[in-house]
């Protein structure tokens, strides 16, 4: 235990807004006082504030087997290995919408095929692996079409049959680093172009609609090639592009006719993994999803794309109320510091992270907010210099919901705690992973620093 230092006084109802905790606290005959910072006595008898930064939290890792990955906007393509996780394949599925439709337009009159390609842009910042190597993708033609369950939503292990034979391969050295996001063109087969422009030059049934479409062409998968040991994210707007041209004078006519996505909430990630590192070794999964750091080399993981979230909580909190002369808790501070300080990473630290409340059976509970009812963000700060003694780190204010868990008597008021893990919008759509340490480690640790009223 160690007294906070500030110099200066500031008056007692600047501190907590009121005198009425003071005077039920006191004996009748107090009155009003200056508290000096430095853990000085008002008066030399009465009244400190005292930093304690000993009730460290403890910290397990969440195993979620499965998520939605439909409708998040990014196509996940490619495979990671990662020492702490395990080796991830990640593939996406989507539909096709056909261009519009017009009974009478002379559009693809006497049309002659160029040719036809797959054409896929970067979504920024979402790559993880080494990027100097080509990219290789194989793409397969769906044999039966997406559908829901009854939620409507589409998950991590979900899949459809796919022909056994891509459509086509594609390679390319990606650059996710340019200002403009680089783009990718798979070269597709003729054949399947030409059946594309007939359709369209017969205005056949089956192009005159979506729902005519789909039956016809179900769809496509897009999948690595081989094993690249790298993946990007890009953006659903997938465009099979059929590039045509038409007769006419002085020279043809050259056109395009864009196949887009149908139908966001039918575009998903379908993810495998093969589960490695410390983790896996303390037998995480569908029977055991929650490992604790104790047995997992003293860390815990935020990956959400291998079904991984940090669990923080802090059974020793209620014994603080047991201090002598303990008021009230006037602030609590969450740290996180990666336990990879001062490393070059393979993967990005998430930007950003939330705190859910939760429970014995870490399913999510409401959101931590501000006073302002804002959700409570730990913003990333990066510290190269470690100026402020924790290098890397997020930070939370957590007062509110600790002085609620203190004065919770419940019979399981012990198994509560926090899930930490990226916002819902970039949850599971990023490459981004957090390794935390706990009380026993050597490196990053996750720390609590509380500042709590005291009479004497």
């Amino acid at each position: 235990m160690s007294f906070f230092q500030k110099t200066g006084a500031v008056r007692i109802w600047q501190l907590i807004g009121t005198t009425a905790i003071i005077a039920t606290a006191i004996t009748s005959g107090c009155t009003k006082k200056d508290i000096q910072y430095g853990g000085q006595f008002v008066d030399g008898q009465y009244t400190q504030i005292i930093q304690l930064d000993t009730l460290t939290p403890t910290l397990s890792t969440v195993y979620t087997d499965s998520f939605a990955t439909g409708d998040l906007g990014t196509a996940l393509i490619g495979s990671i290995s990662d020492s702490a996780v395990g080796d991830l394949s990640l593939s996406s599925y989507f539909e096709l919408a056909p261009p519009t439709y017009s009974g009478t337009a002379t559009t693809y009159d006497n049309a002659t095929l160029d040719s036809v390609c797959l054409y896929m842009k970067l979504d920024s910042g979402k790559y993880a692996g080494d990027t100097t190597l080509p990219f290789k993708v194989a793409v397969y033609q769906l044999k039966e079409q997406i559908t829901t369950g009854t939620d409507e939503t589409l998950y991590n292990h979900d899949s459809f049959l796919a022909e056994s034979a891509p459509l086509a391969t594609g390679s390319k050295i990606l650059r996710p680093d340019l200002p403009t996001a680089d783009t990718m063109s798979i070269r597709m087969s003729d054949a399947l172009g030409q059946e594309l422009l007939d359709l369209l030059i017969n205005k056949n049934t089956a192009i005159q609609s979506s729902s005519q479409f789909l039956p016809y062409f179900k769809g496509l998968k897009i999948t690595q090639d081989g094993q690249n040991k790298i993946a990007y994210g890009f953006k659903d707007s997938i465009e099979l592009r059929v590039y045509y041209k038409t007769p006419g004078l002085p020279e043809a006519t050259k056109g395009i006719a864009k196949f887009t996505l149908n139908d966001a909430t039918h575009q998903f990630n379908h993810i495998d993994i093969t589960r490695k590192g410390s983790i896996a070794s303390a037998g995480i999964g569908v029977n055991n999803k929650v490992v604790s750091s104790d047995s997992s080399g003293h860390n815990s993981i935020l990956q959400t794309l291998a079904g991984y979230m940090i669990k923080l909580q802090f059974p020793s909190i209620q014994s603080l109320v047991q201090n002598a002369g303990f008021l009230k808790v006037i602030s609590a501070q969450l740290y996180l510091q990666p336990t990879d300080q001062n490393q070059k990473r393979d993967f990005e630290l998430p930007p950003t992270l939330n705190l859910f409340s939760t429970d014995l059976n870490n399913s999510f509970g409401s959101q931590l907010t501000d006073n302002s009812g804002n959700a409570l963000t730990g913003n990333l700060i990066i510290d190269y210099q470690n100026t402020s003694g924790l290098g890397t780190y997020y930070s939370f204010d957590i007062t509110s919901y600790l002085s609620t868990l203190m004065s919770d008597n419940t019979a399981n008021s012990l198994k509560k705690g926090l899930l930490l893990t990226g916002p819902y919008s970039t949850r599971y759509n990023s490459f981004n992973r957090l390794q935390l340490g706990d009380a026993s480690s050597s490196k990053g640790k996750a720390s609590l620093k509380i500042q709590y009223l005291s009479v004497q």
